[in-house]
């Protein structure tokens, strides 16, 4: 019952407009009617003096767009890719809107999340801190999603040594005149079978000289969790390299790839954010362990022993085969309630942490997570009015009013360092035991 109270709660409360109506507690609804996509950066050096090329990848899949009916029995999407591009100063240095077509041959390949559409967009810039500002809309339905990334555009002398920026692939090939094909790995989604390479260049490491290369991937907590060098043989002025990453001990989660050059006592460095996320699971969620251990508010003792009990390499599925059950709507790409559920954890890591706790596990955030923003707050932080509680001193307290299920949560701080204690925990069991 219990499992199924709190899902009837929770799924009430994404659906039902009344608990996002408060303005102090309630998250801002957010939209979900733009098209989804990804955006990566990458910059090299460019053939013109003085100046950086910046690449910007675009990448999409055909199920994100509107497809309409042609008269040869084809599917067509329109859609639009705005690039604008600003400097450090706040100076706009490229504004341009670009509209294409896609064809699809099927009404499969039309729905398609499988296929894809990459597309390519290459400016030359002097070195410089730059913000670069993505939009695509369908034209078809009007929807506009909007992407942001910040970069750095780094000078490459014609004498000192130095590196490019660091793209990562799936895939890549060199044809018979040695010209290199990349296939950018915008997304981090993996698959079982996904791989992952790492690719640079080098500037100005004499010809037929060795330099030392070391790869590190660090977690999010900033923990070497990967290590390993290689010997670079310099081709003059650009020396390419690819680097394959071993991702097998890589958990869902967030990682930053660093590689350094170590040439005689030159040395350089470079860096780079990794998202490395599982089919199924959102890449918002930047460690798996932690979002299993979020989980105590919704699933049963037995759930949450399996969960803490898998496997690394059993943990995904789990976690995905968990939420799978709880999806109110199966066979579309989002799962509400997981989304929902992880929102309200993040609100309360944001508004009710302790220097003891993080929000989600405080009396506040299990109150928040599982019923959603109250209806009206009374706060008393002073505690200007006699506490009603005999034998507690109080610093101050809140009553939270949830009008919908005719309940109040009294809060109390008994030292004045933040730390709310729910006084009445029975009357939140009567709704969900």
């Amino acid at each position: 019952m219990r499992f199924n109270k709190f899902l009837m709660v929770l799924f009430l409360s994404i659906s039902t407009s009344v608990l996002f109506a408060q303005i102090e507690f309630s998250m801002p609804e957010q939209s979900r009617d733009y098209p989804m996509f990804d955006v990566d950066v990458f910059s090299v050096a460019s053939d013109q003096e003085g100046m950086d090329k910046l690449d910007i990848f675009v990448k999409f899949v055909y199920d994100e767009l509107q497809f309409i009916k042609t008269k040869d029995d084809r599917f067509q999407a329109d859609y639009v890719i705005q690039i604008n591009i600003k400097n450090q100063a706040g100076e706009e240095v490229v504004n341009e809107a670009n509209k294409y077509e896609l064809f699809a041959d099927d009404f499969y390949q039309a729905n398609s999340r499988k296929l894809f559409k990459l597309h390519k967009l290459t400016y030359d810039l002097p070195p410089d801190k730059y913000t670069v500002t993505v939009l695509f809309k369908d034209l078809e339905t009007g929807r506009i999603g909007k992407k942001e990334v910040q970069t750095e555009l780094k000078s490459h002398s014609a004498k000192e040594i130095s590196m490019s920026d660091i793209i990562f692939m799936d895939k890549y090939e060199v044809d018979e005149k040695g010209v290199i094909n990349l296939r950018p790995k915008v997304s981090g989604e993996r698959y079982d079978n996904t791989k992952l390479y790492a690719f640079f260049e080098v500037y100005n490491l004499p010809e037929n000289e060795k330099a030392e290369v070391i790869y590190e991937i660090f977690n999010f907590k900033n923990k070497v969790v990967q290590k390993n060098k290689q010997t670079l043989i310099g081709k003059g002025r650009i020396t390419r390299n690819f680097i394959e990453l071993d991702t097998q001990e890589l958990t869902h989660g967030a990682y930053k790839v660093k590689v350094t050059l170590k040439y005689k006592k030159k040395k350089v460095e470079v860096e780079k954010p990794l998202k490395w996320y599982w089919a199924g699971i959102p890449s918002k969620l930047t460690n798996l362990k932690e979002a299993i251990e979020e989980l105590k508010w919704i699933a049963t003792k037995e759930e949450m022993k399996k969960l803490k009990k898998a496997k690394k390499e059993e943990m995904h599925a789990r976690f995905v085969e968990f939420w799978k059950k709880r999806d109110p709507t199966p066979g579309t790409i989002e799962n509400e309630l997981m989304d929902e559920y992880y929102r309200r954890i993040a609100y309360a890591n944001e508004n009710f942490s302790s220097s003891f706790r993080d929000g989600w596990k405080t009396d506040m955030g299990m109150v928040y997570i599982k019923l959603g923003p109250p209806d009206d707050v009374e706060r008393n932080p002073f505690n200007q009015d006699f506490a009603t509680i005999p034998g507690r001193t109080i610093k101050s307290w809140e009553v939270w009013v949830y009008y919908q299920y005719n309940r109040q949560f009294v809060f109390v701080d008994e030292n004045g360092f933040g730390d709310y204690r729910l006084v009445n925990p029975e009357d939140l069991y009567d709704i969900i035991p």
